[in-house]
């Protein structure tokens, strides 16, 4: 523990290391630069696939895309599913397609992002009337 921290403190003092950076309120550090999120500007949530939603089943998707510098999404994939086969995947790719962003920034310009999306698709509980 001691070694790492040593050698933590020579790799920082020559360079090789970047100091912590401190970054204002709602960004953080990215690779040494402050940056922030994308930010949702528009979109809607994905429609519930019809079949899932007659039989009651509910799902997890998610989704890898990437955020261009003009907050457009580009190769949005399904990295998981669950379960497969009621159309969750697809719902939620072609919602996400449709969703704009503001771009993240990086060192005071929009930069294209990558990350993953949760969505999660449930149904409301029906209380029986009395």
């Amino acid at each position: 523990m001691i070694r790492a921290a040593i050698l933590a403190s020579v790799l920082l003092a020559s360079g090789a290391l970047p100091a912590e950076v401190v970054c204002p309120e709602g960004s953080f550090d990215y690779q040494g630069r402050c940056a922030t999120y994308p930010v949702l500007k528009e979109g809607a949530e994905p429609a519930y696939p019809k079949k899932a939603k007659k039989a009651g089943i509910t799902g997890v998707v998610e989704v890898w895309v990437t955020v261009t510098t003009e907050g457009k999404i580009e190769n949005a994939k399904v990295l998981s599913e669950s379960p497969t086969g009621w159309g969750f995947g697809e719902a939620a790719v072609k919602a996400t397609r449709r969703r704009r962003y503001e771009p993240a920034i990086i060192d005071g310009s929009a930069r294209a992002v990558s990350f993953s999306l949760k969505t999660t698709f449930s149904q409301p509980i029906k209380i029986p009337s009395k």
